[in-house]
C-alpha cells in the first residue's frame, strides 16, 4: 500500500506515474463533488470563469454541456495535470473555450477584475497563507463577482490520516474566519454527505460542503492578510 504522506503529496502536487494514478483516483472520489459544484456555478453567456485546481480536466466536458458560452482559465501547480489537463481537452484548447495555465498556488497570474466566477474543489487543505490567497481571488473577481469553494468538512477528514500530513482541515466556522475583514458575503452553504472510496481505498461516509460567497468591492474593509 502506498504511505499515506506519498498519497498527500500527490493530492498537493500530482507528479510521473503515480500522479497519474492519483488523479484517476480523484476523478473517482470527488466525481459527485465535482458535479454538483458545477450545477450550481450561476454563469451568464459570455462570462469568464476561473477554477483553481482543475487536475487532470476530465470535468471540463461536463462543464462546458452545462456552460457552452462562457470562457473557462485554469491554474494548477501541477505540471503533470497541466499536460494532462492540455491533451484531454485539445479540442476546447484549439477552439479558444478553455485555456490551462501554471501557477505557484499563492499570486494568481491574472488581471485585476477579470473573473465574473472563481470556482475550487478541494483544494483549499493546501492554501498556504489563506487569507493572503483570499485577497488575490478578491483582487481577480469582478464587481459582484462569486467564489464557489467545494471541500470535505474537517469531521469526516478526520476519519482519514491526512490532518497528520499538512492537511489544514476546514468547517463553514474556520472558513467564515479567513473570509472576515474582506468585502465578501457567504450567500449559500449546502452540506451533502455521501459513501465514497478514498485515496487509501477505505469506504467513507464523508460530509462535504459547497459554499458560494459574493464578492461587493462597495464594501471597503482593511484586513491582515498574513
Amino acid at each position: 500500500m502506498i504511505e499515506v504522506h506519498k498519497i498527500v503529496e500527490q493530492l498537493s502536487c500530482p507528479t510521473g506515474s503515480l500522479g497519474l494514478e492519483v488523479g484517476e483516483k480523484m476523478n473517482s472520489a470527488n466525481g459527485g463533488m465535482i458535479k454538483n459544484t458545477l450545477a450550481v456555478l450561476d454563469m451568464e453567456d459570455k462570462d469568464t470563469v476561473l477554477e483553481l485546481g482543475y487536475g487532470n480536466g476530465y470535468h471540463i466536458q461536463a462543464f462546458f454541456e452545462q456552460h457552452p458560452n462562457v470562457q473557462y482559465v485554469g491554474l494548477d501547480i501541477s505540471e503533470l495535470m497541466y499536460k494532462e489537463a492540455n491533451q484531454r481537452n485539445s479540442s476546447f484548447v484549439r477552439a479558444g473555450k478553455a485555456r490551462f495555465d501554471l501557477y505557484d498556488g499563492g499570486m494568481i497570474p491574472m488581471a485585476d477584475n477579470s473573473f465574473e466566477t472563481v470556482f475550487t474543489v478541494n483544494t483549499i487543505y493546501f492554501w498556504n497563507k489563506p487569507r493572503a490567497f483570499v485577497a488575490e481571488i478578491c483582487r481577480v473577481l469582478k464587481a459582484n463577482g462569486k467564489l464557489v469553494l467545494a471541500f470535505v468538512h474537517q469531521q469526516s477528514m478526520k476519519q482519514l490520516p491526512f490532518e497528520a500530513c499538512g492537511f489544514e482541515v476546514y468547517d463553514l466556522a474556520k472558513l467564515k474566519s479567513i473570509l472576515q475583514g474582506f468585502p465578501m458575503v457567504i450567500q449559500s452553504a449546502e452540506s451533502t454527505t455521501e459513501q465514497v472510496t478514498s485515496n487509501t481505498g477505505e469506504k467513507v461516509n464523508r460530509e462535504y460542503l459547497i459554499v458560494n460567497v459574493v464578492y461587493n468591492p462597495k464594501n471597503k474593509k482593511q484586513p491582515n492578510h498574513a
